[in-house]
């Protein structure tokens, strides 16, 4: 490895050392159901946006052009996989 690979390895490895001993020490079941809530956090949060932003520039506002439960169904299949699996 040359002079500045190192350097950017050594600095890099400060960086992310402590975030990689935390992650280490949490159990491989654990670390499933944490990545599952965030996936859940990440499918529910479009429902915070308002009718308003949803239906911008739209004359139709029907249950088929709500952008918020296009994206809660496009997580599910991730939410599943990452339980069953």
């Amino acid at each position: 490895m040359n002079g500045s690979g190192n350097r950017l390895f050594h600095l890099l490895q400060g960086i992310f050392g402590p975030l990689d001993a935390i992650l280490e020490s949490i159990p491989f079941g654990a670390a499933r159901w944490i990545v599952v809530g965030f996936l859940v956090m990440a499918a529910l949060s479009p429902m915070l946006l308002s009718d308003a932003y949803i239906y911008a520039g739209s004359a139709d506002r029907s249950r088929r052009r709500d952008l918020r439960l296009w994206a809660l169904l496009i997580m599910l299949p991730y939410i599943l996989i990452y339980m069953l699996f």
